[in-house]
């Protein structure tokens, strides 16, 4: 099954020059608290090595 991604997820790495991405990115680009319980589950939840960091490969290697 091939990975789904949202807009917000493309747009938000599109303007983050190293292709990383942390919470307080993440969460600034989708306009959220940072302590927003539904976008940190979401963040964390697609962290695969619990570094606090998403990378490119993190979300094309997810499933959902």
């Amino acid at each position: 099954m091939s990975p789904k991604y949202f807009p917000q997820q493309i747009h938000a790495f599109a303007g983050v020059d190293t292709g990383e991405l942390t919470l307080r990115q993440y969460s600034e680009y989708m306009g959220v608290a940072i302590n927003d319980p539904v976008y940190v589950n979401w963040f964390y939840r697609h962290d695969r090595n619990g570094d606090g960091v998403l990378t490119v490969d993190e979300l094309r290697l997810q499933g959902d």
